[in-house]
């Protein structure tokens, strides 16, 4: 039986595993996996550990499965607002109260023409008022501010009505008595009580 020690080692270019006897190591041969000549060299023992490539694989997948579950979430989030404002009404603005002064009393009223009917010498100040509420309207009065054409303000027209239906829509026809009036606006409107 031989006493030789046979001891483990490296190639020093493709790392695969040598065997050979301890009285030859520090010699050169060619290594048989990559056929490159190799120094036979004691392993140190030095070996990589699969733990941590292990753990840093784990960390990464975790990392990437937070991350997406993150960014669903946002996406989510982000449809939730989209879909929301589809949904809600709009504010009501200033601009929108100041092109209908009558909002608040659940009226608006179109703007005012004044005309002559044909053939005779009757003046008409014509528009119309409209019910916003969703309850009836009694006793409607409409007040017209009519100015002449230097824009001195007249005696006002009215016209009344008896009632107003919800979402419906009265032309008023109201008898306008000065003779210079050219321009009205709505100023008034008010109901009976």
């Amino acid at each position: 039986m031989s006493a030789t020690k046979f001891i483990r080692g490296e190639c020093e270019h493709c790392g695969g595993h040598l065997e050979f006897p301890a009285d030859v190591a520090g010699t050169v041969t060619n290594c048989p996996h990559c056929s490159q000549s190799t120094e036979l060299r004691v392993s140190t023992g030095e070996t990589v550990s699969r733990a941590p490539v292990k753990t840093i694989l784990f960390i990464v997948l975790a990392v990437v499965i937070l991350g997406g579950g993150l960014a669903g979430a946002m996406i989510a989030l982000h449809r939730a607002r989209r879909m929301s404002s589809q949904f809600r009404p709009a504010p009501v603005t200033n601009s929108i109260v100041a092109a209908n002064p009558f909002a608040a009393q659940e009226f608006s009223a179109s703007p005012v023409k004044i005309e002559t009917a044909a053939g005779t010498k009757v003046t008409r100040a014509i528009g119309s008022v409209k019910n916003l509420s969703t309850k009836r309207r009694f006793g409607v009065h409409v007040e017209i501010e009519l100015k002449d054409e230097a824009g001195k303000v007249l005696d006002p027209a009215k016209d009344y009505t008896p009632t107003l239906e919800p979402g419906a829509e009265w032309r008023f026809n109201a008898l306008v008595l000065p003779k210079s009036a050219t321009s009205g606006r709505v100023t008034t409107i008010t109901e009976d009580k």
